[in-house]
Order: C-alpha cells, then sequence, then structure tokens
C-alpha cells in the first residue's frame, strides 16, 4: 500500500487515501445527499463549535465531537466501521464513534487522558449497541503491536503541534499546558527534526493498521 490521493477541506483539515488508487472498485463512499455532500466538500468546519461540556474541558488542544462526526458521515456508510485515533486524547474521536454506531480504538501514552475520556464517556450515555469504544495507553510508534494489520477503515486524528503547547502564549497570555511531561511524548521533543522523524514512524504504523482504501483525516 501507500498513500494515495491527498485533498484539503479546510485549512488544517488533512486528508489522505491509503492504497492503490489504480485497482480500486467503485463504492459509494456516504450515505448522505447530494446536498449535504456539497456543503460538507465546501468546509468540514461549518457551523462546528465546541459544546458546553468541551468548552470545560482540561485538555490543552482538543477537537469537538461533532467535528469527528462529520468526518465519519462524510467519508463512511457508518455500515461495520472500525475507526482508529492514535493521539486519542480526550476521546473525542471514540465518543463520537459511539455516537455514530461504530467501533472505535484509541491510543495516547498519558493514562490521565484515559481517565478523563472515561468520564466523558459517561456525559455521553453508555454504548447501548455493545460496540467496542477501546482506549489503550500505548506508544504510538508502537501501535502494530497491538493492533493487527490491515485491520482499520479510517483513522480520524490530530497530531501534537510539536513543542507549540510548551511555549509561552504572547497572544492571550494565558499559562502555557503541555500535552504531558513524559519523555515518550514527541511533542516534548526539544529538535523539530526529531519530531518529525517520529511522526513519520507514526504514519507509517498507521498505514500498517489501516485497510487499502481507507482515510487518514
Amino acid at each position: 500500500m501507500g498513500l494515495g490521493s491527498m485533498s484539503l477541506l479546510a485549512a488544517h483539515t488533512l486528508v489522505l487515501k491509503v492504497g492503490d488508487l489504480n485497482t480500486s472498485k467503485a463504492r459509494r463512499a456516504n450515505s448522505l445527499s447530494g446536498k449535504q455532500w456539497l456543503q460538507n466538500s465546501f468546509s468540514i468546519w461549518r457551523g462546528i463549535n465546541k459544546n458546553s461540556e468541551e468548552r470545560q474541558m482540561k485538555h490543552p488542544a482538543m477537537f469537538p465531537v461533532a467535528l469527528v462526526t462529520r468526518i465519519l458521515e462524510t467519508y463512511t456508510t457508518l455500515e461495520s466501521v472500525k475507526v482508529l485515533d492514535p493521539f486519542a486524547g480526550s476521546g473525542s474521536t471514540l465518543i463520537a464513534s459511539m455516537v455514530c454506531g461504530v467501533e472505535a480504538v484509541g491510543l495516547d501514552i498519558n493514562p490521565e487522558f484515559k481517565d478523563m475520556f472515561e468520564i466523558r464517556k459517561q456525559e455521553y450515555g453508555e454504548n447501548s449497541s455493545n460496540l467496542s469504544q477501546t482506549y489503550i495507553v500505548h506508544d504510538a510508534r508502537k501501535m502494530s503491536q497491538v493492533l493487527d494489520p490491515e485491520s482499520m477503515d479510517i483513522c480520524i486524528t490530530s497530531p501534537p503541534y510539536w513543542n507549540i503547547l510548551n511555549s509561552k502564549r504572547t497572544a492571550d497570555a494565558r499559562t502555557s499546558t503541555p500535552y504531558s511531561n513524559s519523555e515518550l511524548d514527541i511533542a516534548n521533543l526539544s529538535d523539530y527534526s526529531e519530531f518529525l522523524d517520529n511522526l513519520k514512524t507514526i504514519f507509517i504504523e498507521i498505514e500498517k493498521c489501516l485497510k487499502s482504501q481507507s482515510y487518514f483525516i
């Protein structure tokens, strides 16, 4: 496999399709109407904001559940889908998957974020369909140790912004809030080239776990 087509739906939203595009068979990408697809193709972010629960969260860079829900509705048919998030953080991807009725696996090196997810999961209601929402405290650079190859249908994630969150905030003078203090956290690497090398390792691991013709967003 390889990273195939690429598109940008909006600033900071990168969409990659994994696999050999020349061998793909035509299949329906989603269950949206033409009008819904057109609106989403203009901007995946349109009309999306954090809800009251998300605004109160103590996570330095979380993204809204509504955003992941829209991505899932746009890039899957929500049928027998398994979602991957290798930087699971507070669990927005897993919660959105639960809301959409699909399975998800999230990884993060910070056990405090897993605890945060377990609390959030209760706020959104228990998973009545008994679908698996698995949060694994594990290094994404070694993802293939805990996930089977070509077992996931889509990856939706938000990689760390290198060490930006460790820097002094000049725009609003608010206190800097890093993801963690762990030496395993690639966001704490001081050398940018080393950060990119580690991010590349994680992306390669992601590709191993994704099925052919799947999306990496």
